[in-house]
């Protein structure tokens, strides 16, 4: 039988992902078929994901994409109006 790859996913990307669907740990955990007390550990870095969670993460993250894209959008609207404005600032000396 294949060894499966150690998983590898920080516990900021799993806080992430759950911030990016604007989701409660127990409803977040509930979609990922994990008890909360888990997904706490998880987030916090006191218990390591394995490939089964990654897979889980994986698949909801893609089911939820434009959720995910309009959370990164979001996220990065003041670096790109900080952008601008140096642009301006740039332009104008």
């Amino acid at each position: 039988m294949p060894k499966r790859k150690l998983a590898t996913i920080s516990p900021e990307i799993i806080r992430f992902a759950r911030q990016c669907l604007n989701k409660k740990q127990t409803d977040f955990a509930d979609l990922l078929g994990i008890s909360q007390g888990k997904l706490s550990k998880l987030e916090n870095g006191q218990l390591r994901a394995d490939a089964v969670f990654e897979e889980r993460l994986r698949d909801l993250m893609m089911f939820h994409e434009n959720k995910v894209a309009a959370h990164l959008s979001n996220q990065l609207q003041p670096l790109v109006k900080w952008m601008g404005d140096i642009e301006l600032i740039a332009k104008s000396l």
